[in-house]
Parts: structure tokens; sequence; C-alpha cells
């Protein structure tokens, strides 16, 4: 792909371009924010590139959908179900579902 998603303790997930003018840099493109309160463990692409889950620490998992319009993240869910923070995330290898693991040591 040519976007790198990264994510961390100020609740955000970032995406990042490459800076076409500087070798070996890159550019902020995008900040995700506004739905998590806690720390955002793990992001996850789908296998199409067109969403993004994120793990948090506040028990959520949030899922992006890419606007077919603007090439923008947009936040379309939220998934609730673990007692505490979730650790990781991943896509099934269709993009039809997601799983994640939390430390209360369930895996949905």
């Amino acid at each position: 792909g040519k976007i790198l998603g990264t994510c961390g303790g100020d609740h955000t997930i970032r995406l990042w371009i490459k800076n076409e003018n500087v070798e070996n840099s890159y550019l902020c493109s995008q900040i995700l924010d506004g739905i998590h309160n806690r720390t955002v463990r793990a992001i996850a692409w789908s296998p199409c590139g067109n969403y993004i889950a994120a793990a948090s620490f506040d028990a959520t998992t949030s899922i992006w959908k890419r606007n077919s319009k603007t090439a923008a993240f947009e936040f379309i869910s939220s998934l609730e179900g673990h007692e505490n923070e979730v650790k990781s995330v991943s896509w099934d290898s269709t993009g039809g579902m997601v799983s994640t693991c939390g430390r209360d040591k369930s895996v949905w």
C-alpha cells in the first residue's frame, strides 16, 4: 500500500504518506480521533485496504472506512464485548470478519 498507519497513547490513529520531496520522509495525511479515550494499541488494514480496525485499551475496537469520493477514512462502527483492554486486532483473509483479543483473555 501507499499509506502507513500508526497508533498510540494519544488515542489517535495517524495515516502517513511518503513525502516525494524528501528522501525517507513521510507526511501525516490524516488523524483519526475522537472515538477512543485510551491508548490505541493496534491497528489492522483490511485485505482490500478500504477499512481499518483499531484495538484500544478503552475495551472497544473501532472500524473506519475509506470514503470513495474523498479517500479520507471515516468512523463507521464501534465493537464492544471485551471486559477491559483490547490488545490485538486482525482481519480474516476475505475482509469479512474481524477478530480481537483482550486482557480479559477472550477472543472475539
